[in-house]
């Protein structure tokens, strides 16, 4: 995926801004997440039957990560929500997949 270019609003409550794949454990992720600087994560959850998810807070900003078809999806809770913002999530991400990122065309 080419990380750089931040996906646009795909519904009405949040915008879709990247994809990893599902190359580590899930619990890793969300470690990962956590020890981002001036981050809480607020919800957690692990179904077999329906998937993973989680949620947390960064700069204001309200973040959920959900898995399909083996990827980590990301969203922002605010479609406007600053790309820097963004862009610090994903950098922050990226030493963690830097061997498995998806190619997004």
């Amino acid at each position: 995926m080419r990380i750089e270019e931040l996906r646009s609003s795909i519904n009405d409550n949040a915008r879709h801004f990247a994809d990893f794949p599902e190359a580590v454990f899930f619990d890793d992720l969300a470690e990962h997440i956590g020890i981002l600087q001036g981050c809480e994560i607020t919800e957690y959850e692990v179904d077999g039957v329906i998937g993973m998810w989680f949620e947390f807070d960064y700069l204001e900003q309200h973040f959920f990560v959900d898995t399909l078809l083996g990827c980590f999806r990301f969203y922002v809770e605010d479609p406007e929500c600053d790309d820097s913002i963004l862009r610090d999530v994903i950098d922050h991400l990226a030493p963690l997949f830097e061997n498995a990122l998806i190619n997004d065309g």
